[in-house]
């Protein structure tokens, strides 16, 4: 499916197939290797558009987009074509209403021109129906996460893209029931297994068992969480699943952040909206173990904050003696909630079990959304 889009990004060729029903499979070209050194950013940008529904988005996102470069991170250089904001479900709505020409433009000031056309020519013709059963919003959301994920320059290895875009259908498949279509397995089987082959002769990783059909035909029933998280975009999912893998140091509690993992950033989710949506999903709440939000106060700041609230404490104290002490204090409480780390979270009350139980469908889901990756 994607072959020829790969080529076309790869080698910056103009001219398109007629067709993309079945293309031809291609072997890779050797990597080239290339430095490129810019003199100037991206020309500036009028908030000029043609589309209506791409004008209304404007003015959902103008207070936090680049004021000279419409859709873009202010914070990013415009080279970056960093996005401002998460743009999956208004691209999905634009494909229910077959509004390529607003999905095009919107594209226009958020890549390049060559990426935007091998978009159009290879994805406009996508129909995830032909390889899975589902709800509609599913197959939307799997195109959308497939226009997204190739709007973005890729630098690294091809290799690293199709991961970005595995790690995005897992979360799209988690939260809804459907069904790979019998006729399809055969090729989706063939495109994955090619992939495990190459990375395992390549030495990529550890080695891979070949996928087989019955991982492709039974999966965990879903869990009341889906229908929740159904709600946020599958990019703030991922992160989800990111930020609760990373952990924290503080026990039973979760770190919001993807801090560092660049390809989910191209998204558009932000660390604040990421934050802000944590809270918002229902599974989690503000940490709120004021004793082990504190572990990480020295006993300087211990014996500083003793001090002002007028605390007696002896210098052979322990710190966990001393910080028992402050907290039985009101004054010296309210200091201390004030200088504890901020930003943990933890799940609500019933909570865990059903999170942990959409989890394991996330997991569930790899070798299917590695199959459509690779189709």
């Amino acid at each position: 499916m994607f072959t020829w889009f790969r080529r076309v990004l790869s080698s910056n060729e103009s001219t398109l197939p007629n067709s993309t029903q079945a293309p031809t499979r291609v072997p890779p070209a050797v990597p080239k290797f290339s430095i490129t050194v810019s003199t100037a950013g991206p020309e500036k940008r009028a908030a000029h558009f043609q589309s209506p529904a791409l004008r209304e988005l404007w003015n959902s996102v103008r207070e936090f987009s680049h004021p000279d470069h419409p859709f873009l991170e202010p914070w990013y250089s415009p080279g970056s074509q960093m996005p401002c904001a998460d743009f999956t479900f208004w691209i999905a709505q634009r494909l229910a209403s077959n509004d390529w020409s607003s999905i095009l433009e919107l594209l226009d000031f958020t890549t390049s021109n060559h990426r935007t056309i091998a978009i159009q020519r290879t994805l406009q013709s996508l129909d995830f129906g032909e390889f899975i059963e589902g709800d509609e919003d599913l197959l939307l959301r799997l195109k959308a996460a497939a226009i997204l994920t190739y709007r973005i320059a890729w630098t690294g290895h091809e290799d690293g893209r199709l991961s970005l875009l595995e790690e995005i259908y897992q979360h799209c498949l988690a939260s809804y029931r459907f069904t790979i279509r019998e006729t399809a397995l055969p090729h989706l089987l063939n495109g994955a297994n090619k992939l495990i082959r190459k990375r395992n002769h390549e030495g990529v990783g550890f080695a891979e068992d070949l996928l087989t059909k019955d991982r492709l035909t039974s999966f965990p029933e879903l869990s009341s969480a889906a229908e929740k998280l159904r709600q946020f975009s599958p990019t703030f999912c991922a992160c989800l699943t990111l930020s609760v893998q990373r952990g924290s140091s503080i026990p039973g509690t979760i770190l919001p952040r993807f801090h560092g993992e660049y390809g989910l950033r191209q998204y558009g989710l932000s660390e604040t909206q990421n934050r802000n949506f944590f809270i918002e999903c229902g599974f989690f709440e503000a940490a709120h173990d004021l004793r082990a939000l504190s572990r990480s106060l020295t006993k300087d700041v211990l014996f500083e904050i003793a001090g002002v609230s007028g605390v007696q404490i002896a210098n052979s104290w322990k710190k966990d003696r001393i910080l028992r002490t402050l907290l039985d204090n009101d004054d010296a409480r309210a200091t201390i909630r004030e200088r504890a780390a901020t930003g943990f979270v933890q799940f609500r009350e019933a909570m865990s079990d059903p999170f942990g139980a959409w989890r394991a469908r996330v997991i569930a889901m790899q070798p299917a959304a590695r199959c459509l990756a690779c189709a």
